[in-house]
């Protein structure tokens, strides 16, 4: 019996969990929008979203002012302002690790990220829903989706190829929010990968390795969409979500895997969302349009799209 069949036993719980899960995509949105939109050398233009990896966050220091501003506009402060203290307050404590990571190197430097950095569990990037797992390195279940594999005979349009990588979070640009021309209701910023390391297949553990590269300190954590084959257990298949977690969109909701939209909505992609549709969701500019069937209603609402 796969995972998405299994008895409901406490729907409350399960709901509990998920909402949990959503919240921290969300605040991680919060987190991506400090290192793309505040002000200072490292950000760019207000309207820039950063490169990978998303690790690379400013120290908070631009980040309180901006709170501090916001918290003394009283209409803000039940949505932007409760919003940005939760990321405030998840900065601080990642601060350290900002401070310690070097990124003139390579992340699994032996000598210094990957000797007690990159090991520095941060909770807000663990999906409750996700089993007990012991790790090496410390994961995030919620990377970027931004890589389609081609050829692939399971989709009939295929992304132009960009060396840059076609979703929004690319590889050594910094994009602007202009450049996303579906608009940002219709695209991908971030999805769940969850579980990795181990693989897990169809709801079931499989092996302890073989899941993906899922630590938050490795620029190669994408998910990098080529669907799954329930039949054969193989790839590329027509399963877009929930049927494995090698680099793919997965979790432990039944019936969904939460997504981020670059509006800062956080929703529940169905299970049976068909690949073309999560093809052109992550990229930016194949006219996609945000297919409400394939969705549950979102639990965080974000801006409107642009």
């Amino acid at each position: 019996m796969s995972y998405d069949q299994r008895p409901s036993i406490s729907c409350d719980r399960l709901y509990a969990r998920r909402a949990a899960c959503c919240h921290r995509h969300y605040r991680r949105a919060g987190g991506t929008a400090v290192a793309g939109g505040a002000s200072g050398p490292r950000s760019g233009s207000a309207d820039e979203l950063p490169e990978q990896p998303a690790a690379a966050w400013p120290g908070t220091a631009q980040f309180s002012r901006r709170l501090r501003r916001l918290s003394a506009r009283p209409r803000q402060r039940d949505g932007d302002f409760l919003l940005l203290a939760a990321v405030y307050s998840a900065l601080r404590r990642a601060e350290d690790l900002f401070e310690r990571y070097r990124f003139d190197l390579r992340w699994d430097d032996a000598n210094t990220n990957d000797n007690g950095v990159i090991q520095t569990t941060i909770k807000i990037f663990i999906c409750p829903s996700c089993p007990y797992r012991k790790y090496d390195r410390a994961p995030i279940d919620y990377p970027p989706p931004n890589q389609i594999t081609t050829p692939n005979s399971f989709l009939t349009r295929l992304p132009n190829p960009d060396s840059t990588f076609p979703g929004v979070l690319g590889k050594d640009v910094r994009r602007r929010l202009a450049d996303i021309t579906d608009g940002t209701s219709n695209t991908l910023l971030l999805a769940e990968s969850a579980g990795r390391d181990p693989l897990y297949q169809m709801g079931k553990f499989v092996s302890l390795a073989g899941g993906g590269r899922g630590s938050w300190g490795n620029p190669g954590n994408v998910i990098n969409l080529t669907g799954f084959n329930p039949a054969s257990s193989t790839l590329p298949g027509p399963c877009a979500a929930n049927c494995t977690n090698n680099n793919e969109i997965y979790s432990f909701h039944a019936g969904s895997a939460n997504v981020l939209l670059c509006d800062a909505s956080v929703r529940g992609m169905r299970a049976n969302v068909p690949l073309q549709i999560v093809s052109d969701l992550i990229t930016r500019p194949t006219a996609s349009r945000f297919r409400r069937m394939h969705f549950d209603n979102p639990i965080h609402e974000g801006e409107q799209s642009v």
